[in-house]
């Protein structure tokens, strides 16, 4: 099945239009690259109007905010884990530094062709991994994101899964 975008003119599948319950067929007249390109432009021309209507949002709505955020990372797990290591409660403060660059270098290099549910399978590997042998797996970059001589990508082809104790002994360097 298959749609024409009313900014663009161009005919797309379906999949390529949100969803809109009040749309005639289901969909949004604008395809999705369109209304993104349309909500960016917005965006960038109301940025303090927007920072504003999300925090006063946010304030009205605080606990439901909070709420929903803790039941998405409940039905979630892999995805969680896919995006953040586990805190580290010995040193808070500097851990939170090293966690904000570590979620800033995976972001850097993941891709847009990655194959974010093959990353999610690879996480949720691990995860299976420790249930059933009971010693902790995790999932480790072949290529390290950031190496002193050379930096790999978070892609699916860079992932595998190791012991935690591989992981500490490999550190930052290439396991053969």
């Amino acid at each position: 099945m298959s749609k024409k975008c009313n900014k663009c003119g161009e005919v797309k599948e379906l999949t390529d239009f949100y969803k809109q319950t009040n749309a005639k067929d289901g969909h949004a007249y604008m395809c999705k690259v369109c209304t993104l390109a349309k909500s960016s432009a917005w965006y960038e021309a109301n940025k303090e109007r927007a920072r504003l209507t999300r925090s006063s949002w946010y304030e009205a709505n605080r606990e439901k905010s909070i709420a929903n955020n803790k039941a998405w990372r409940k039905a979630h797990p892999d995805r969680c884990k896919a995006n953040s290591k586990a805190w580290n409660k010995a040193n808070p403060e500097q851990n939170t530094i090293k966690k904000a660059e570590r979620r800033a270098a995976v972001k850097q290099r993941t891709m847009e062709w990655s194959d974010l549910e093959a990353i999610e399978a690879i996480y949720a590997k691990a995860r299976h991994l420790t249930k059933v042998t009971g010693v902790r797996h995790e999932v480790d970059h072949y290529y390290p994101l950031r190496g002193k001589l050379i930096s790999g990508l978070h892609v699916e082809t860079n992932l595998q899964v190791i012991t935690s104790l591989e992981n500490k002994i490999k550190g930052t360097s290439l396991k053969q």
